[in-house]
């Protein structure tokens, strides 16, 4: 079965095995898949998550949009070109997550995990970082986000590779 067709199939019998409220989790296992291998560019839209083991998923280019990660462990995950758009992370563990080239416009990452994540050139408009730990997460050329929010996840340890290019010369001069 090729890739293209194997998410063709599990996007639809997901949609029958949310009706029978089998965790996602339990669904993959039933298929004898791995979701550390086999949801790259996944249509995952609206999936229920929360509080799941997700530690080093590969969910590149995957569609998350709406989905549920709550207090879910995605902690080493790929998540590089995923769209987490309106996405719910609050108090999820993503520590060393790669969410480069993310769609995370009004994704909530209230209180979540965040240390040494990876933000570079993440779409951030209307994120939620509030009581997040940014310590060491690392943001740059970001659309979406504003000098004052900014300011704030610098202040909590984040770090801005592009401010740091910025004020690289004036240091030196």
């Amino acid at each position: 079965m090729s890739e293209q067709s194997k998410n063709i199939d599990i996007t639809e019998d997901t949609e029958k095995s949310k009706h029978k409220d089998d965790s996602f989790i339990d669904f993959v296992k039933k298929l004898d898949l791995s979701i550390k291998s086999d949801f790259v560019s996944a249509d995952l839209a609206g999936i229920d998550f929360g509080g799941n083991d997700l530690r080093d998923a590969d969910l590149k280019n995957a569609n998350l949009r709406g989905a549920n990660f709550a207090y879910a462990n995605l902690s080493g995950a790929d998540l590089n070109c995923a769209n987490l758009k309106n996405a719910n992370l609050v108090k999820a563990k993503l520590t060393g997550v790669n969410f480069s080239f993310a769609e995370l416009a009004g994704a909530n990452l209230k209180y979540s995990q965040l240390s040494n994540a990876n933000f570079i050139f993440a779409e951030l408009s209307s994120t939620n970082f509030e009581g997040a730990n940014v310590k060491n997460a690392r943001f740059g050329y970001n659309s979406g986000i504003c000098e004052s929010a900014k300011r704030d996840l610098i202040g909590r340890g984040a770090i801005f590779e592009d401010q740091r290019r910025k004020l690289a010369p004036n240091k030196l001069g």
